[in-house]
């Protein structure tokens, strides 16, 4: 679900960057490097705080100075973030290994012939029409492929997650 979420701004990047109707011919435009502008470090913060809000925001109220956090509390985040954030890292440096990437990214492209309904075009279409849906393919994959800055980005929704709950969670407090 989170990474779901954090693939919003790739998703908006990917339909506003790439027109599907090849009969109206309209083209998709040349784009040198897919780099979604809408992503990035505040929308994984800002995505970290919805899921924090939405899964424990009932939990959640402001507390005086005063008020100490549990150490148990302390010690069980802390173990959860650990084992999240070395799981994530891990996947980060897998998903550079060109074979697991490549892998991966074959897996998509099937997924968007299939969810798209252009596989049985390819057989028959011209060119120009192979040349265009191979490139909104590309763009398909390039958008949803896990790679190490969205594993990133992961972890940086994880921290942000856990942070809105040592600042506002009543489970924490003494």
């Amino acid at each position: 679900m989170a990474y779901m979420l954090m693939l919003i701004p790739n998703m908006i990047y990917f339909i506003r960057i790439v027109p599907y109707d090849i009969t109206l011919g309209i083209e998709v435009r040349q784009q040198s490097a897919f780099l979604p502008i809408y992503g990035g470090l505040i929308w994984s913060i800002l995505a970290g705080i919805i899921l924090s809000c939405l899964f424990n925001g009932s939990y959640f109220k402001l507390f005086s100075k005063e008020d100490s956090i549990r150490k148990d509390f302390i010690k069980k985040q802390a173990a959860c973030t650990g084992i999240t954030v070395g799981c994530l890292a891990v996947a980060g440096c897998l998903l550079d290994i060109s074979r697991v990437h490549s892998n991966l990214r074959n897996v998509l492209d099937h997924f968007y012939y299939k969810f798209s309904d252009t596989e049985r075009f390819l057989s028959t279409a011209s060119t120009d029409v192979w040349r265009h849906i191979d490139m909104v393919s590309s763009y398909f994959q390039t958008a949803f492929t896990p790679d190490l800055l969205k594993m990133l980005n992961l972890i940086v929704m994880c921290l942000s997650y856990q942070a809105m709950r040592f600042l506002f969670d009543s489970r924490a407090r003494v």
